[in-house]
């Protein structure tokens, strides 16, 4: 097999004779642990860009698209995506993507939440919970999609729900070109944006109540005022 090494070599002298004595050391756990901590700091700073975007961005759909460009860009992911679920048809929108494979949603869609789930939003979303991948190929449950999966260069994934209160209304879904991706800490800070992009949702939810409330009093106060008829109002 192959793995990383550090070699320290040196020369030495026996009995007249020059020996170059080299030590061999496996760094496979070093490498993993780089590779680890590069990957925290990517998301570290995702889910910081993530919390200013929430502060500066009012617009749902312009906030889904930056959110996606900043996992993609600052969380080192080859793929994100937003989905909202129609509750209807049970069918899951794509809002928003950035990526180099984003192909994949038409080749692989649509998306719906249901039982007989094949995809990780789906599993998500009809599970209610997060849903975690870290070897997409062998994922017997993803068997139906692997081709698109395979073919778009994901190899880890994630999906994790957005609730607006106690309702599932969407999921951010992560993909990764490596396998094993995604462990504990990872998936805990990706279910704290997936929390923030909630948080944020509901804010959307009662501005849009608000506005609405708003806009009734205004017209009841022009059917008021453009009333002939004398109004009273006693407590």
């Amino acid at each position: 097999s192959v793995f990383p090494v550090e070699v320290s070599s040196r020369f030495i002298e026996i009995g007249g004779q020059r020996f170059r004595q080299s030590i061999v050391r496996d760094i496979t756990e070093r490498k993993q642990a780089e590779r680890q901590i590069r990957r925290l700091n990517q998301l570290y700073a995702a889910l910081s860009q993530t919390s200013e975007a929430i502060v500066r961005i009012k617009d749902a759909d312009a906030l889904f698209r930056a959110i996606c460009r900043i996992a993609v860009e600052h969380g080192g992911l080859r793929m994100a995506w937003v989905g909202m679920l129609e509750p209807e048809s049970g069918e899951v929108k794509p809002v928003a993507s950035a990526g180099g494979s984003q192909d994949y949603l038409e080749h692989a869609g649509p998306f719906r939440a249901r039982e007989a789930a094949r995809a990780p939003v789906e599993i998500a979303l009809y599970r209610q919970r997060p849903y975690l991948s870290n070897d997409l190929q062998s994922d017997s449950a993803l068997a139906p999609i692997c081709a698109q999966l395979r073919g778009a260069g994901f190899e880890s994934g994630a999906a994790f729900p957005l609730r607006i209160g106690d309702r599932v209304v969407g999921a951010l879904t992560l993909y990764a070109a490596e396998k094993n991706y995604f462990d504990a800490m990872l998936v805990g800070l990706a279910t704290e944006m997936a929390a923030d992009i909630s948080f944020a949702l509901e804010n959307f939810e009662k501005e849009a109540v608000r506005k609405a409330a708003v806009s009734r009093l205004h017209e009841l106060s022009r059917a008021v005022e453009s009333s002939a008829n004398g109004i009273m109002i006693t407590e």
